[in-house]
């Protein structure tokens, strides 16, 4: 096994993904190279612990630009040291972040509550195209999270898309039950004047997770 590199003598100058805006925000894999030797560039699959870099693919730079030209990699204008116990995320508007682990989950945390929360009032006046969008967001924010799931089946349906809503239901199955999945869109299907439904606290083991407001929904470990 090749000894690895610790991160303090590296710096990251991509991430190994070429995104689209429908998948965003999301976390990505840094493109590293070294300090020292800035045409040594380490690519995923690669292990980070404890500091050091395991098992990373080596490359040259010119080879890392040529995936780039591929769209395999996506290299950043600049380089950036990195740094132990940070994490890289691009936002819904291309922003690359590279912060502290605690703070990336904090501001997808943010952006999903801020899109959940767009997607149910553009549904709330029929605005589906825009919900969807929002709904998007928040899904690629935390996907452990039912709600943007419910959401776009309540699209579905407003849109006349039955097999589209059976195909969200089939998506969440093993963590809740078609009929209580379809009483969570039931919820949001009585417009006009939409309220988001409240499960009490007795009844949140039967939905797994699925409860709303979305605030109030426990992740998956």
């Amino acid at each position: 096994m090749k000894p690895p590199r610790q991160i303090v003598d590296l710096e990251v100058i991509g991430y190994a993904e070429v995104l689209t805006k429908s998948l965003l925000p999301a976390i990505v894999p840094p493109v590293f190279a070294l300090r020292s030797d800035p045409s040594v560039v380490l690519l995923p699959p690669y292990r980070i612990n404890d500091g050091d870099l395991w098992n990373a693919t080596s490359v040259s730079l010119s080879e890392a630009k040529s995936l780039a030209g591929a769209r395999e990699i996506t290299l950043n204008p600049r380089s950036i040291p990195a740094v132990v116990g940070y994490e890289m995320f691009v936002d819904q508007n291309f922003e690359v972040h590279y912060k502290p682990r605690y703070r990336v989950e904090d501001q997808l945390a943010a952006i999903f509550r801020e899109n959940i929360d767009l997607a149910e009032k553009a549904l709330a006046v029929g605005e589906l195209d825009l919900a969807e969008s929002h709904a998007n967001v928040a899904l690629a924010a935390d996907d452990r999270i039912l709600t943007p799931i419910v959401v776009k089946a309540a699209i579905r349906r407003a849109n006349g898309n039955e097999s589209g809503e059976r195909l969200m239901a089939a998506l969440v199955a093993n963590r809740l039950s078609e009929a209580n999945f379809r009483r969570l869109v039931d919820s949001y299907t009585r417009i006009p004047n939409f309220v988001p439904p409240v499960v009490s606290r007795s009844s949140r083991s039967m939905y797994q997770m699925a409860a709303i407001p979305t605030a109030a929904i426990p992740k998956a470990a």
